[in-house]
């Protein structure tokens, strides 16, 4: 198995390289071919996953980073390798953020794949309409959320989602921004998918999600 996987132009790959450890195996993907690289990270479980920092923040950039860190499976470590010679390579562990390459610690996310506000867990089983169709709500921020569904979810598919508040809904518009089929052993098949969300004041978000979240040791259910 591959511990790196280096993924970018196919143009830029042999300069990206350069810039890893020559001595460790390297699996090389386009940035045409992120579905073949998410494919192979699930399979392989490679050490690190390296990608061009202009890639990084592109739209499917984007999106296979939101890939990586939102499946709790992927614990693998982010770079992002700059083009220019002196470039220092960012490194972050997934589920934290990523470090813009030869950039100092990062202000708060614009574009370079860094979680913009923090999620938070929901208890099991919180129930959601999306489009109409139910779905269960794994996650929640103020920008974006995880769900599972058996409805279709795509990458770029424009969403509503309605969060149960009592004796009105919150409503969100929403777009996906990944989006992975799943077979869970004895269970039907089902889409997992990261929204990205708005139409909603963070605080009514925050709130929502601090009322759904898993009780903490010593407090009452």
């Amino acid at each position: 198995m591959s511990a790196i996987v280096l993924i970018g132009p196919a143009a830029a790959l042999a300069l990206l390289r350069k810039q890893l450890a020559s001595d460790q195996p390297v699996q090389l993907f386009t940035d045409h071919e992120v579905r073949e690289a998410v494919e192979y990270i699930a399979t392989a479980r490679p050490e690190l996953v390296a990608i061009d920092a202009e890639f990084a923040v592109s739209a499917r950039g984007e999106a296979l980073i939101g890939r990586i860190e939102e499946d709790p499976t992927l614990r693998c470590q982010l770079k992002l390798l700059a083009r220019g010679e002196n470039a220092a390579p960012g490194v972050r562990k997934s589920g934290t953020g990523i470090t813009p390459a030869g950039a100092p610690a990062p202000a708060p996310y614009e574009k370079h794949g860094t979680r913009r506000a923090p999620r938070i867990r929901m208890s099991e089983g919180v129930a959601v309409t999306l489009d109409g169709n139910p779905a269960e709500l794994v996650d929640l921020s103020t920008v974006g959320a995880q769900v599972v569904s058996k409805a279709v979810l795509r990458p770029n598919q424009r969403v509503r989602l309605l969060l149960p508040e009592g004796p009105r809904n919150l409503r969100c518009a929403g777009s996906v921004v990944w989006a992975a089929y799943e077979m869970p052993s004895g269970k039907p098949p089902r889409y997992r998918a990261g929204l990205k969300l708005s139409g909603v004041e963070s605080e009514a978000l925050e709130g929502f999600a601090e009322r759904h979240k898993p009780a903490q040791s010593g407090e009452p259910d």
